[in-house]
């Protein structure tokens, strides 16, 4: 029975299904470690492993990219051993896996459940995110929803900030400083994206080194990195 599942499992696999233009799948049985550390209880592991990834360009021409992912699990000198050896585990099982890979967690562990699709340009390897950059414009459906999802969340984020900021002595003048951009850019979108790629610009020059989250530049990048992840360049 064991073996007509894992059969099963790599002839799932195998199977190609239609993406839309703009959309990677990852090929879960193309993994391959480039590091893996030999010690369980050495803190922290660190790992590297390439996957390939089917993916489609904005003409419709699909492609198979490799993609590298680095991942680094616990932390030095953890206390509680057994409590960290358990929730590594399932840190490993959920972390360790192509992008848009998911498993579930059954008696004896955690074991593959589905591939999910996801948007090119989100990718959280640099190989394919350039690839993106080259192949799938930003012209398209799933951007727009991605611009229209970012606007709403800025435009949250910047009440929060301006509220905090007139409440406040001078001392904390910036959060209604750093609201007032957050909002400007969020009016524009999702049609418009010039004050947004400014800042993209800015953040790119600077090498993903941000100023001080005590200033409104600062605050500013902050959220982008959290709500605009997929628009910042892998540096």
């Amino acid at each position: 029975m064991r073996y007509l599942f894992i059969t099963f499992f790599i002839l799932l696999s195998k199977m190609t299904f239609a993406l839309d233009p703009g959309l990677c799948k990852a090929l879960p049985q193309t993994k391959e470690y480039l590091s893996f550390p030999s010690d369980p209880t050495l803190f922290p592991k660190f790992f590297s492993f390439n996957c390939d990834y089917e993916c489609v360009a904005t003409n419709g021409k699909v492609e198979i990219v490799k993609g590298r992912s680095e991942v680094t699990l616990g932390s030095a000198n953890p206390h509680g051993l057994l409590h960290i050896l358990k929730k590594n585990q399932e840190a490993e099982a959920k972390r360790l896996v192509c992008q848009g890979v998911k498993v579930k967690k059954v008696p004896w562990g955690f074991e593959f459940d589905y591939v999910k699709p996801f948007y090119a340009h989100t990718s959280l390897t640099r190989e394919v995110k350039a690839w993106a950059e080259q192949n799938v414009s930003l012209n398209n459906p799933l951007e727009i929803q991605k611009l229209s999802e970012l606007k709403v969340n800025l435009l949250k984020s910047a009440k929060i900030f301006i509220s905090a900021g007139s409440n406040a002595d001078d001392r904390y003048a910036y959060f209604g400083e750093a609201g007032k951009i957050l909002n400007e850019i969020a009016l524009e979108l999702p049609n418009n994206t010039n004050r947004l790629n400014k800042l993209l610009a800015d953040y790119k020059e600077r090498n993903g080194v941000i100023p001080s989250i005590n200033t409104s530049l600062g605050l500013v990048f902050q959220q982008l990195k959290i709500l605009a992840a997929w628009k910042l360049p892998r540096l």
